[in-house]
């Protein structure tokens, strides 16, 4: 995994990035104009509602099997379609392909910081403006796959 660990603004401690779908070594690259990020892990249950058999007369009670893993990411900040990591997503929502994406958490390792990183579908990028302003950007990213967990330094 190549990423790009820099700090691109004083306080940002939490950001994505973009593969540039290379191979065999892909390079990662700042979405800078991504100014809110929402990361989303969620483990899929199915639940049953189970009678206790020595005295079926009482209240049945939950119980759950999980399922499976999911982690999708929403990003909304100003649209600038010359970046190449804008333009990766949106190649990658027009055609239907995964985009490798990496969560920048940067602080040190005994921090909590880390880098994760996953194989992701655009599902949705929405593109609009409002009284002659900047041209903004919303996307949902689902997440393929478990991510891979890398601890910074």
């Amino acid at each position: 995994m190549t990423a790009n660990p820099v700090a691109p603004l004083p306080g940002n401690k939490f950001y994505v990035l973009v593969g540039d779908g290379a191979s065999p070594t892909e390079a990662f690259n700042f979405l800078c104009v991504a100014t809110t990020i929402d990361s989303d892990h969620s483990l899929d249950l199915e639940d049953a509602m189970v009678l206790d058999c020595g005295d079926p007369t009482l209240i049945a009670a939950r119980a759950s099997t999980p399922k499976g893993h999911t982690w999708d990411l929403k990003l909304s900040g100003v649209c600038d379609p010359a970046k190449a990591p804008y333009q990766r997503l949106l190649t990658a929502h027009r055609t239907a392909v995964v985009v490798n994406c990496q969560l920048m958490k940067n602080l040190p390792g005994a921090s909590n910081g880390n880098i994760e990183q996953a194989g992701f579908f655009v599902s949705k990028l929405t593109e609009s403006k409002a009284d002659n302003g900047l041209v903004k950007f919303s996307a949902e990213l689902h997440g393929q796959g478990l991510p891979t967990l890398t601890a910074n330094a």
